[in-house]
């Protein structure tokens, strides 16, 4: 059938689209499963696991509706030439049902999530609404975000992003906003367009039918493409400046017909006072934070929010509690070694569905605990689906926080009866104080247990993960995982479907985290994964991971934990193979073997000539040793000037696996190139497997996301005369007068002692500001000069704003050097966007 007797046939009615078939089934028979073609995976592959499982209903290419439809009699298929067009096909007949008072659509090069994050923190209270989740802005989360739309939300915010010419017409027409923002224009995922006014034209396509328009009024280009794209529309430009800084906006971009907002910032210390002038409204708000980029998108989400009726006076309490940095799902290390997933940004049932998923996918323990605070729009039918995906996800007990006026009038009856039926312990709080009373008092006891804290900015949720997380280091190490999925699926795609993925986690997944990051892969659907001993992979596998475990070095007194643990050992020289060959023979044990060979390196291997009939003989006659994969590794992969050396070595690598198959008949995986050598080499040695590391942290190519951001914070800041020293050996000094911070970092937190003096810089409010004197053991100290900050501010050691490759460059080391020094006792904290 199509999809106009599909829609006529009730096919799309009460479903929600599935396209990850790991993904827990709350009811299969409220999923449709879209089959879609990737260069990484093909869906269809899927089907007959789902079917299994209970689903019915599919979307597949018009090409394998023959053979599927024999399969799986009792399915319902639904062939298509593009399964993703018919997603959107639906997203864009389900929005045209509604008509909610405001439909805002976003675009724009940054800011987008977190524009729509505050955005909706902001007019939340005015009426039932829905968002976007996370960052759904794609071809694929954009459908999925308006799908969620119901006839009870009179407000809607979608994202939308493109990556290139032609996406944004389908986009426009699943969102068909009346009301847009356009955040900014600029550099970031400008690959596939020829210039940044080409980008700026194809996201404008988003407004072709949009009554009004706000958009960021100093950027010159964004006034000149939307005067072009949408003459039909009202302009509405947002204009920011500083306080007498002698600019005359009036007279700048002056367009015909468009509304001007005047936004003046008054001051910017610790935080940002400034004051919003258009048309009846003069108002003056306070940011708690003074970057740029952050105040800039703080600007725009309350303007628009003013223009959607928020009333100004209650504007000001909300944006205390706003976020300077978009954190998602963070994770953290809690007391009694607990595990706490942080989700206290905001509090809609889409989003609780997300971390559940979240929760399921990357908890270390079977015991799981949920706080949430109340969702006043939920129906029944809502909470129903909250508690079966509760029971999906292994959560063995609620506490649910807010009175009965917060929630439905039966929640409470409905909800205790449906615990007890799913074992699923259930406590109530009226408010925080009385959680934090519970945990004070140790009326609740938390110990080895993921603990996921879901609710609004408002419930002070922070609170709750405060009194639960371990001693709180002023030092911290972000790790996007995210942009780990992202960076992985970047290299997947470059590969040929049928090649393996091994991804290195060793020596704490490159300073990352081996747990979190290995269940993010695993959930990627990563291959294999790398560590560098067996305390690493016994870990792993105590953590849930099932993966194939690849352990590069082995001695004698691990080999049983080795069996134990379901561990597969790189055997690289003769005593490892004879020494672990006896061990098996003894214990009449198979084991999985990874044979590394020396190509050119000159570090560990067999050699490719010298070794190889007397080690063909011996495998031969080896009856416990399964051969896995044959490996090398390539000396200098990126370094075009020694090109001829690594060909030399693909050529040995390429004899010896060959002859290796010749002689014993067995084809193991083989595997040669490394991040640098998937970017140059993969046409002349894919082969069977390729092993990806710090490439997955962001580093080493273009087009990656950067994955970890080291910050801490300013302790104390004083004046240095020039008659002054600062530090140990009075190195610190200064010609001039000047400002030092002193930073909660030091070279125990890995912060090298050879960065002070000036080498290394840090960013600080907008400026990159140097070190002086020597760095301390747990502290360093930070030229500011008039750079405006206070104590508690924001430092970032490397991050966004502050590249990894710079400190790296000004240490003379390399990024793999730094991000494997931070130190243990920084906190690492996994988030999602």
């Amino acid at each position: 059938m199509n999809f106009e007797q599909a829609t006529a046939a009730g096919f799309f009615e009460q479903a929600t689209p599935l396209f990850d078939s790991r993904k827990m089934l709350l009811s299969p028979e409220k999923y449709i499963f879209f089959a879609l073609a990737t260069p990484a995976r093909d869906g269809h592959q899927f089907i007959a696991e789902l079917y299994a499982r209970g689903l019915r209903r599919f979307v597949v290419a018009l090409s394998r509706l023959a053979e599927l439809s024999q399969n799986f009699p009792q399915a319902l298929f639904l062939a298509a030439e593009n399964p993703l067009q018919t997603l959107q096909q639906w997203a864009a007949t389900h929005r045209q049902k509604f008509t909610p008072k405001a439909v805002i659509g976003i675009t724009g090069s940054n800011g987008k999530t977190i524009v729509k994050e505050w955005l909706y923190q902001l007019i939340e209270p005015l009426a039932p609404l829905v968002k976007s989740p996370q960052s759904y802005n794609s071809q694929i989360g954009v459908p999925v975000s308006v799908l969620a739309l119901a006839q009870n939300h009179q407000y809607a915010i979608f994202e939308a992003g493109i990556s290139k010419v032609g996406e944004m017409d389908k986009l426009a027409q699943i969102i068909a906003p009346n009301v847009g923002l356009f955040t900014n224009i600029g550099a970031a995922h400008s690959e596939n367009f020829s210039s940044k006014a080409e980008k700026a034209r194809e996201k404008a396509k988003l407004f072709t039918h949009c009554p009004i328009i706000f958009y960021n009024g100093n950027n010159p280009i964004l006034a000149e493409i939307i005067r072009q794209s949408c003459p039909n529309s009202q302009h509405i430009a947002i204009y920011i400046s500083r306080e007498n800084d002698g600019k005359n906006h009036d007279a700048d971009n002056k367009i015909s017909g468009e509304d001007k907002v005047r936004v003046n910032i008054i001051s910017n210390n610790s935080k940002t006072i400034i004051n919003i002038n258009w048309q009846k409204i003069n108002e003056t708000f306070i940011l708690p934070f003074n970057d740029v980029a952050s105040v800039e998108n703080a600007v725009q989400a309350i303007v628009v929010a003013l223009y959607l009726g928020a009333p100004a006076a209650n504007l000001n309490n909300k944006l205390s509690a706003l976020r300077n940095v978009a954190m998602r799902l963070e994770q953290k290390q809690g007391t009694n070694n607990c595990q706490i997933i942080d989700d206290t940004y905001t509090n809609d049932l889409q989003a609780m569905f997300v971390a559940l998923d979240f929760m399921r996918r990357q908890a270390r323990y079977s015991r799981r605990t949920v706080i949430f605070s109340a969702y006043p729009y939920a129906s029944e039918d809502d909470f129903l689906l909250f508690l079966q995906s509760l029971r999906q996800s292994g959560v063995q007990r609620l506490i649910c926080v807010g009175d009965s006026s917060n929630f439905s009038t039966t929640f409470f009856n409905f909800s205790d009866s449906l615990a007890k039926d799913n074992h699923i312990q259930l406590i109530q709080s009226t408010d925080t104080n009385g959680i934090l009373g519970a945990i004070q008092s140790r009326e609740l006891v938390f110990e080895r247990e993921t603990i996921l804290v879901k609710g609004s900015r408002a419930a002070q949720f922070e609170r709750v993960v405060l009194a639960l997380q371990q001693q709180k280091h002023d030092t911290e190490l972000l790790v996007n995982l995210s942009a780990i999925a992202y960076n992985f699926q970047y290299y997947r795609r470059l590969l040929r479907p049928n090649t393996k993925t091994m991804a290195m986690v060793k020596a704490f997944a490159y300073g990352s985290g081996s747990s979190e990051v290995a269940q993010l892969l695993a959930a990627q659907g990563v291959d294999y994964l790398g560590v560098a001993y067996p305390n690493e992979g016994i870990a792993l596998r105590q953590d849930g991971i099932r993966q194939p475990i690849l352990v590069m070095n082995v001695s004698p007194d691990a080999y049983a934990l080795i069996l134990d643990y379901d561990l597969e050992p790189v055997i690289y020289s003769w005593k490892t193979l004879r020494d672990f060959n006896l061990f098996l023979l003894a214990e009449k044990r198979r084991a999985r073997i990874h044979l590394e060979v020396d190509t050119g390196m000159r570090r560990l291997g067999f050699d490719t000539k010298a070794d190889a009939d007397a080690l063909f003989d011996f495998l031969a006659a080896a009856p416990y040793l399964e051969v896995a994969s044959i490996f090398s590794h390539l000396a200098t992969a990126e370094a075009e000037q020694h090109d001829d050396f690594t060909r030399q070595q693909i050529g040995k690598f390429s004899d010896f696996t060959a002859a290796y198959s010749l002689r014993l008949g067995q084809q193991p995986l083989r595997h040669l190139l490394n991040s640098a050598g998937v970017s140059r080499w993969r046409a002349e040695a894919e082969f069977d497997m390729v092993r990806l590391g710090i490439c997955l942290h962001g580093i080493g190519a273009k087009n990656l996301m950067p994955v970890a951001a080291w910050q801490t914070v300013i302790s104390q800041i004083r004046e240095l005369l020039p008659s002054e020293t600062v530090g140990y050996g009075r190195a610190g000094k200064s010609k001039i007068s000047t400002r030092i911070a002193t930073i909660a970092i030091g070279y125990a937190d890995g912060f090298r002692r050879a960065a002070g003096n000036g080498r290394a810089k840090v960013w600080i409010n907008g400026n990159l500001c140097p070190t002086i004197g020597n760095v301390c053991m747990d502290m360093a100290f930070i030229d500011l000069g008039d750079t405006p900050a206070q104590e508690g501010d924001r430092v970032v050691i490397f991050g966004a704003q502050n590249p990894i490759e710079n400190l790296a460059a000004a240490l003379d080391t390399i990024p793999y050097e730094l991000l494997t020094n931070v130190g243990m006792r920084v906190p690492r904290i996994f988030y999602e966007e």
